[in-house]
């Protein structure tokens, strides 16, 4: 008996291919191709099996125009271009599991009478408006009980920083990857971060895929919009003219970044320590002792006039290459931290532990919990409880 086939409509064919960004084999995009050329309609298994391996739902293949992807989080995008415009299923679904974390955890704060998140929106007072980027800097380390050239003084910035801001009640989540589905490694050309602004649980998410220095300062890019009270979502290229979708806002963040994490002053003599060096060396040392990226690291030495464009140019190829080299690294190692370590490492403590305590009193169900969490059943959510109060 034949194989039934439909015609599927090009728009969503098209779509198919813009949505999973390169990831679909070559052999799924030969054959998309051929449907597109009209040789042959597909078949229902192979749409099937294309669901399956595009993460798209199968009941789309049969619409006339690809679905709208109503997500308020691609409006707030940092910089206006089409891959955001056209976003992943990867992005999006990340963005939906983030947005199911953060709706919980807002509705449990509130459940148990706790307060709005003081932090959010500070920046929008009256009191703060007319202070210069410095100042700002400064109101929000003090906040954190840090000062200007706090990163100078630990080995490890990013992981400082993370446990400063979640013990505000800031959530921090990060990841590589969609869910527990490792083969769909997150993009960093689409995005770097983003952050779900609300008053009772702001939640930021940190892709991985970046470097670990680099994460950094997208971190405290995210931590800076919650002070302004701004969801964003980062998808900066760092390339020299950025097309901002809100450049005054944007630039006085920015501004703010560069305070916290490079304060001119000591950026300046850490530049001056190896004079006779030169200013690719200059930026690696500096880079190293700030622990920022050598491209974010550059940016700022550029706007201090100690570098030309060129010389960002030159880091921004060195750290593409360096940043292929760690993926094929990873691809190729093998061990590394356990499953649970993993999948805790990820996860922000204090929203675990709330989930933990609802599910255990009865107010969120375990098959909920298992979402929130990351893990499949209750073998995962024992262990994610055990490694906690341990």
């Amino acid at each position: 008996m034949a194989s039934v086939t439909y015609p599927v409509k090009d728009s969503i064919l098209k779509w198919v291919l813009t949505s999973t960004d390169g990831s679909l084999s070559e052999k799924w995009v030969n054959k998309i191709t051929s449907w597109l050329d009209g040789e042959k309609a597909p078949t229902i298994i192979q749409l099937q099996n294309l669901s399956k391996a595009s993460h798209i739902d199968f009941g789309n293949f049969f619409l006339d125009n690809p679905p709208k992807d109503d997500l308020p989080l691609l409006n707030y995008r940092t910089i206006n271009n089409s891959k955001v415009i056209n976003p992943s299923q990867d992005l999006i679904d990340v963005i939906n599991q983030m947005q199911f974390k953060a709706d919980w955890l807002a509705d449990y704060n509130r459940t148990e009478g706790r307060e709005k998140i003081p932090f959010v929106g500070q920046g929008r007072k009256k009191v703060n408006l007319s202070l210069s980027s410095e100042e700002m800097a400064r109101k929000i380390l003090s906040y954190f009980d840090l000062s200007l050239g706090w990163n100078l003084e630990t080995n490890d910035a990013f992981k400082l920083f993370r446990q400063k801001v979640e013990l505000a009640g800031i959530t921090v989540m990060i990841g590589s990857y969609v869910g527990r589905q490792t083969r769909r490694s997150l993009n960093t050309e689409e995005f770097r971060a983003f952050v779900l602004v609300n008053d009772y649980a702001p939640l930021i998410f940190i892709n991985t895929c970046d470097s670990q220095n680099a994460k950094l300062f997208s971190l405290v890019h995210e931590l800076v919009h919650i002070w302004m009270g701004d969801s964003e979502l980062f998808n900066n290229d760092f390339n020299e003219k950025p097309k901002y979708l809100k450049p005054t806002s944007e630039q006085k963040i920015n501004k703010m970044v560069e305070q916290i994490l490079f304060p001119k002053t000591i950026f300046l003599n850490l530049w001056n320590e190896l004079s006779t060096s030169g200013k690719v060396d200059r930026v690696s040392y500096v880079a190293q002792k700030f622990h920022t990226s050598p491209l974010a690291t550059a940016i700022v030495a550029k706007k201090y006039r100690l570098i030309s464009q060129d010389t960002v140019n030159q880091i921004k190829l060195e750290t593409a290459h360096n940043t292929e080299l760690k993926k094929k690294h990873q691809k190729e190692k093998s061990g590394g931290p356990s499953y649970y370590t993993n999948v805790l490492s990820n996860l922000d403590h204090n929203f675990a532990r709330s989930v933990i305590i609802s599910t255990k009193k009865g107010n969120t169900s375990y098959i909920d919990a298992f979402d929130l969490l990351g893990v499949s059943g209750n073998k995962g959510f024992n262990e994610i409880q055990n490694r906690l109060e341990g």
